[in-house]
């Protein structure tokens, strides 16, 4: 919010330097963004007098003014009296303009340069409102009142020299956005009395009741709505003095009956607005829901489609306005307007804000709306509003108004205890300075029993509810600065992970110290990166959830998968000259809600994700130069189980779309369990392409959540073996879509419990293989805990298996 000090001095005396103001205010807590020095921005533009007018030699439509700057003519213009061709009809002898210099600037940006006009060298120009930006007048010059005084700058004349503070208003302080409200704060730090402007109208014979037909079918949405017509208004420019200060607070005038709309949402912080009464269809204003689809043509030229959630102000036939937003073309007021129905009222925050963001049309009256204005300033502004319309426009207002309140609001009371404020604070303030602070807040303060307070609080302080927001406001209005540096007092017991967050810990830790790189892509995305991955749109993948007001269409949806990011980060290391890549992420990812689901927000998943591409001892240092495989990502699965689990990794045949054939497993939290922790594989050359990699790409997508909160079996200990084991091989051929995990599986329950360990330790196809089959070889070890095993016990344990194995459809070549 911007906030003029010329205007905050209309309320409140403040005696402060600028600068001290600022450090007042941010103690205080309310921000300073910027300082600034501020007028019409126009540079060598006077306040001149026009002596004499005469025709121009050469032109029927332009004249030549003979024109003073005062005592000062001739140390400003080096001239005693200068000659100006001009335009404009409206200008008579005596008349006092505004006269801007050769070598001036005007707020547009055009700097005059001295030329000849038709033949007459012209030493300057006299000026229209438009020109210095107060106004649309461009018709004629803007006159100036008989009393200003010569030779001194136009902003000096109007009063526009002015500094102003662009203030920093929190979510909770919608009291702030408002001239009353910062003269309120500013009134706490340097004490006095505010001089709020009177509201008295002077009302005419006529009931407002009989000129104003208001229905409100929605009062969850607009709780209050108030109204008051002003009959014969003469639309015009309004005054420089009002004109200064929306200028100021960085508004553009446009008519005395819009400008005064505007000057009091400024000063009170409740927006108005004001319908041409005879553009309303049957005289009527319905406040309700928009139907499905209804449209509205805004004041800003935009047509807009509505939906039920939306509040409009109608007349018998069509939305006026967006209730709380912005109004239409057809109720604007205009040039013939003559008769004024002066809405004022309280809508729901929630559902303000909710047209607004949805429609994406902020303005200043939703950015008060939405944050909570006062129920209670609605008759005040309303009535301040129109007092000043019978003043600036010649209206007369009708008796009454029309005020819709079913459910009063009305202030509360909160308990406070004068010790308990003394403690957090750690001040020692007596009961008197607490109740002196509390009051210069506007806050209402009664002893009660024991050392307390009880509070009354008006309705536009909204953010206090609690006995610790009334102790803040102490804290604030004593001064942080005035506060000593103490330690705080806590309990020795101190913060840590949760379980979940430990066990995530532990992965990150595990995969880095693998080799693995830690990796983070963006949460919002654009669909052509996932259109990239080739799959179905109706695939999971394409299922992204959009966002509503996106940053842009590079971030307009939020991700389904980890996958495109890593491929993206992997060609741009490939890009920066990176032979070896081995990374992970863990993030999450997005999907829609279910249908008829109780909660509307999208799904969460916790996902990891890992990525493996070309020289693998490039992307670790102790590994010898070849390219990576399927077995290194395995390899980092079946550590990750290990350690995670406390369990093998078990692993069985998939197809997925973004992997190759016949080089893609499934994996599962827990033996035994149905269902997967996720996916690897070699992502198919295909969906590598797309992304501009050359070479195989192996990758993994695991639920997180699956993995972090399955219940490990468990580590059983035992001693170390204190008799010697017995290796044997095993020599297998078999069909090759046929697992290794499964044929272990054969081996390891055929074994019992004298067989220790199993490990696949080759695999080949070929030559010497029958089509279609591979050869896997396993090394067996046998070991008993209670004695040395015999050759005959070994012998048997191995028969065993081999007869299990030929059950099952597979030969032993040797074992």
């Amino acid at each position: 919010m911007k906030m003029s000090l010329k205007w905050l001095r209309d309320y409140v005396a403040v005696d402060l330097g600028t600068e001290e103001l600022e450090e007042r205010l941010v103690l205080s807590g309310t921000a300073v963004e910027t300082v600034e020095s501020v007028g019409t921005g126009a540079k060598k533009v006077f306040t001149g007098q026009i002596l004499g007018i005469r025709p121009h030699p050469n032109a029927d439509k332009l004249v030549l003014c003979d024109v003073t700057l005062g005592d000062k003519t001739n140390e400003i213009a080096d001239t005693d009296q200068l000659e100006i061709v001009c335009g404009a009809k409206n200008m008579g002898v005596g008349d006092k303009v505004p006269v801007a210099l050769i070598g001036g600037e005007l707020p547009n940006g055009l700097v005059l340069e001295a030329r000849k006009l038709r033949g007459v060298l012209s030493q300057g120009m006299l000026c229209s409102t438009t020109e210095l930006g107060l106004g649309e007048d461009a018709d004629g010059l803007m006159i100036l009142p008989e009393d200003t005084e010569l030779g001194i700058t136009i902003d000096a004349a109007l009063g526009l020299e002015d500094t102003v503070l662009e203030l920093e208003i929190t979510p909770n302080r919608p009291d702030c956005m408002s001239m009353l409200g910062m003269a309120r704060e500013v009134r706490a730090i340097v004490g006095g009395d505010i001089d709020v402007p009177g509201a008295a109208v002077s009302e005419g014979p006529e009931e407002v009741e009989a000129l104003a037909d208001i229905e409100v079918r929605d009062v969850i949405r607009c709780p209050r709505y108030m109204a008051r017509v002003i009959r014969g208004v003469k639309i015009g420019p309004s005054p420089d003095w009002m004109q200064a200060r929306l200028s100021a607070a960085g508004m553009r005038p446009i008519n005395n009956i819009v400008d005064i709309t505007n000057f009091v949402m400024l000063e009170t912080g409740q927006p108005l607005h004001a319908f041409d009464q005879h553009r309303l269809v049957g005289g009527k204003i319905i406040v309700r829901r928009a139907d499905a689809g209804e449209k509205i043509t805004t004041l800003d030229g935009v047509e807009r489609s509505l939906t039920v959630e939306d509040l409009v102000i109608a007349d018998g036939e069509k939305p006026m306005a967006l209730a709380g937003v912005m109004g239409s073309a057809p109720a604007e007021v205009s040039d013939d307007t003559i008769d004024i129905v002066l809405e004022s009222a309280y809508f729901k925050p929630e559902e303000i804000m909710a047209t607004a963001r949805g429609l994406n049309l902020i303005t200043e009256s939703s950015a008060r709306f939405e944050r909570g204005t006062d129920p209670s300033m609605v008759e005040y502004a309303c009535d301040r509003a129109a007092a000043l319309m019978c003043e600036l426009a010649g209206g007369l207002v009708s008796r009454g108004r029309v005020d819709i309140y079913p459910q009063v609001k009305l202030p509360w009371d909160v308990e406070f205890r004068t010790q308990r404020c003394r403690d957090i604070i750690g001040v020692d303030i007596s009961d008197d300075e607490i109740a002196g602070l509390l009051q210069s807040l506007e806050l209402s303060v009664r002893p009660g029993d024991q050392g307390k307070f009880l509070v009354t609080v008006p309705t536009f302080r909204r953010d206090l509810e609690r006995e610790i927001d009334l102790i803040e406001e102490v804290a604030r209005s004593f001064g942080y600065n005035n506060i000593p540096a103490t330690m705080p007092r806590h309990s020795s017991e101190q913060g840590g992970y949760t379980d979940y967050q430990r066990r995530e810990l532990s992965v990150r830790q595990l995969l880095m110290g693998l080799g693995l790189a830690e990796a983070l892509s963006n949460t919002l995305v654009a669909e052509r990166d996932f259109k990239a991955l080739g799959v179905a749109d109706d695939s999971e993948y394409m299922n992204l959830v959009s966002l509503r007001n996106p940053l842009g269409e590079e971030y307009a949806k939020l991700r389904s998968s980890l996958v495109p990011g890593l491929l993206t980060i992997l060609k741009r290391n490939i890009n920066w000259g990176a032979e070896g890549v081995s990374m992970f992420e863990i993030g999450r990812s997005f999907a829609p809600a279910r249908e008829g689901a109780e909660n509307p927000q999208p799904r969460e998943t916790r996902r990891l994700t890992i990525l493996m591409w070309g020289d693998a001892s490039k992307a670790r240092w102790n590994t010898q130069s070849r390219e990576f495989d399927l077995f290194d990502l395995k390899g980092v699965l079946e550590e990750l189980w290990e350690r995670m689990l406390a369990t093998d990794l078990v692993a069985s045949k998939l197809e997925h779309p973004l992997l190759h054939p016949g080089a893609a497993f499934k994996a599962a939290p827990l033996p035994g369990r149905k269902g997967g922790a996720g996916w690897a594989g070699r992502v198919h050359p295909s969906v590598a392409e797309r992304f501009d990699v050359e070479g195989p790409v192996f990758m993994a997508e695991l639920d997180l959540d699956v993995i972090l909160n399955a219940e490990s079996p468990g580590v059983e200990y035992s001693g170390l073996p204190r008799y010697p084991g017995v290796s044997m091989d095993l020599s297998l051929e078999l069909d090759e879509a046929v697992p290794s995990a499964d044929v272990e599986k054969v081996i390891r329950k055929a074994g019992g419990e004298l067989l220790a360990d199993v490990t696949l330790f080759d695999t080949y196809s070929g030559d010497q293989i029958a089509e279609g089959s591979k050869s896997l070889a396993f090394a067996l070890l046998y070991r008993s805990f209670d004695r040395t095993l015999t050759d005959e016990e070994v012998q048997k344990v191995q028969a065993r298996v081999v007869k299990k194995l030929s059950k099952q459809g597979i030969e032993v070549r040797s074992g």
